[in-house]
């Protein structure tokens, strides 16, 4: 075993170690369902929005921006930052607004049920437990292709392993555990965005290497390039906005933050994750300035960070990109068991569960849920075409989701066409335009899909007419007194 062996498996060994005793400090006594599902609903505000900024920086946030950096010049890391900062403070109104709605909510497919019934929180619940999937995967697959590229240990053993230390301290307190972890990656990526990367810069004497090399770059020089916005500003914004409101975790720290905090966590991670991305970015900038070639430019962060610092802190840099993804494991994995719980388990299987019987069901099912996602990483299974097609669906939750938020109109049977056949219609597209060989084809589907699952939630409600059971629905769910205030 080689040095660079022992510094992954101790990164994820010691990750472990803070996740548990972090864990241990906060949470006094048993863990309850509150706290696995909405970490108890006392996190305060500097937490909740370090937590936020962290949870959206996953392990392709570190390494895309320089990718983005390196591909299209100086605009890059710019419209890469923006867009992904954007998404959180777009976020901030429906958060007030949910909030205000259902103050005691749990899960984004509960929400639903109150507002339009049982089939809506079967379309959301499905739509949320496979985003969770796919993001474990894809994290998982980051962390065993770090150990394939640096370590002698393996894909598969890297995996394996990652899997098995984060099942074992999130089995702890589940969104508890999650949002103490985002804490700790928080402090990591502002060591490497405060110190590595400014140390880098001078270093590299990288101010005046920019100002030489920028002068034969022709477009990527520009801070506005037109090329960047269209193939990499428009459709990075397009999926963060998409993504994020299939994101199960995003919607969980609405009812987990303190008081009236929600609002001013979204918006201070909002603002605080566009330096963060910028600063990575700037690796990939300093490696086009530097003439590195490389036939992945996915990879470009650990060339710079190797020809400007040296190969120790292109090792610190991978332990930081791995502590990323094991904390983003975590996220996936504690939103699986609380909607397994809350939407799954207390909602049908079991109503009358008492709350360790529901935790224990809880634990199972993280547990089953880590380790088939980890057997398909493992196995390397092309999941990519998946994630495009699971976009393509995605967009067409996001306009009967605002209009549950906001038009009282809106019907259950509205709301499950919108939806449903928005995603059925944006599939059959998805497949289609594939098939026919159109370029971007994973971009236009998205928004197409958006724009047919508005129509139809739109047009099924104004057709149909509310029934006695959806007002009254509706009065409990407290749309009215809203109104009125």
């Amino acid at each position: 075993m080689t040095w660079i062996d022992v510094v992954a498996v101790g990164t994820l060994v010691v990750w472990a170690a803070i996740a548990w005793w972090l864990t241990r400090r906060w949470v006094e006594g048993r863990a309850t369902a509150e706290q696995f599902v909405v970490a108890g609903r006392r996190v305060p505000l500097g937490i909740g929005a370090a937590s936020l900024l962290a949870a959206w920086t996953w392990s392709f946030t570190i390494t895309t921006p320089a990718q983005n950096g390196y591909d299209f010049g100086i605009a890059g890391p710019i419209y890469y930052s923006i867009g992904g900062g954007l998404m959180l403070i777009v976020f901030t109104p429906i958060v007030s607004r949910i909030r205000r709605l259902a103050p005691d909510g749990r899960t984004l497919p509960d929400f639903i049920a109150r507002r339009h019934g049982e089939a809506g929180r079967y379309v959301i619940s499905a739509l949320n437990m496979l985003s969770a999937g796919v993001l474990l995967f894809l994290n998982l697959n980051v962390v065993g292709l770090l150990f394939e590229r640096f370590t002698s240990i393996g894909y598969q053993t890297g995996v394996a392993l990652t899997c098995c230390l984060v099942l074992a301290y999130v089995l702890l307190s589940g969104m508890a555990t999650s949002i103490l972890t985002d804490c700790a990656q928080y402090v990591l990526i502002s060591v490497a965005a405060l110190l590595i990367v400014p140390a880098l810069v001078i270093n590299s004497d990288g101010v005046a290497l920019l100002a030489r090399a920028s002068a034969g770059w022709g477009e990527k020089a520009s801070l506005l390039s037109p090329t960047a916005f269209l193939k990499l500003g428009l459709p990075f914004l397009l999926m963060s906005w998409f993504s994020a409101f299939a994101y199960p975790s995003l919607w969980q720290y609405a009812w987990a933050l303190k008081g009236d905090d929600a609002r001013r966590a979204y918006l201070r991670a909002g603002l605080g994750w566009i330096p963060y991305g910028f600063a990575f970015g700037t690796l990939g900038v300093l490696g086009l300035a530097m003439g590195l070639q490389t036939e992945a430019s996915s990879g470009i962060a650990f060339d710079t960070m190797a020809r400007g610092l040296g190969v120790g802190w292109t090792g610190l840099f991978a332990a930081l990109v791995l502590s990323a993804a094991a904390s983003s494991c975590d996220g996936s994995i504690s939103a699986f068991g609380a909607l397994f719980m809350t939407d799954v388990y207390r909602a049908h299987l079991a109503p009358d569960a008492t709350d360790p019987q529901t935790v224990r069901a809880g634990r199972v099912a993280m547990c089953l849920f880590a380790l088939g996602m980890g057997a398909l990483a493992m196995l390397k299974v092309n999941f990519m075409q998946a994630v495009f097609f699971l976009g393509a669906a995605k967009g067409a939750m996001l306009a009967p989701l605002l209009l549950t938020l906001w038009w009282r109109r809106l019907t259950p049977a509205g709301f499950v066409a919108g939806v449903g056949g928005g995603m059925v219609l944006g599939a059959m597209l998805f497949v289609g335009l594939r098939k026919a060989g159109v370029e971007h084809y994973e971009l236009i589907s998205i928004p197409v899909s958006a724009a047919l699952g508005a129509g139809l939630a739109i047009a099924v409600s104004l057709a149909g007419r509310k029934s006695a059971a959806d007002t009254a629905v509706e009065e409990q769910f407290g749309v009215a007194k809203v109104r009125e205030a």
